[in-house]
């Protein structure tokens, strides 16, 4: 809505014109966020753990602070913890990683500020 695309009425643009355009801006898409999810590789980055991955092997699913979907390998003590995560590589739009360790002991949990009137 007010927009001029608004305006478009249907059939306007004929379907395999608009089926092209969509492809070609969702390939745009996936392009962008492919590159932009690598350049987190070798980074660390702080994941919130949620819980076991969804496809097991003792493996662990979780979130970076920007939402992106992160598997590392870790004990479920680590459920609800907010660690330090090394970024190693991306598979499909999930990035793999390892919780950071110092000298053989559990990674640290991060001290995120909570915001003023908020849980």
């Amino acid at each position: 809505p007010h927009t001029p695309a608004a305006e478009i009425s249907d059939g306007q643009v004929p379907r395999d014109v608009a089926v092209e355009r969509l492809t070609a801006v969702n390939e745009l898409q996936r392009t962008i966020g492919t590159a932009r999810l690598l350049e987190k590789a070798g980074t660390t980055q702080p994941g919130l753990v949620q819980g076991p991955a969804k496809r097991g092997r003792g493996e662990l699913n979780g979130w970076t602070e920007h939402r992106e979907t992160v598997v590392l390998p870790g004990d479920p003590s680590l459920v609800g913890e907010i660690v330090p995560v090394e970024i190693e590589s991306l598979s499909g739009i999930t990035l793999h990683g390892r919780a950071v360790r110092a000298a053989g002991k559990a990674p640290p949990a991060l001290e995120i500020p909570v915001l003023a009137g908020r849980p």
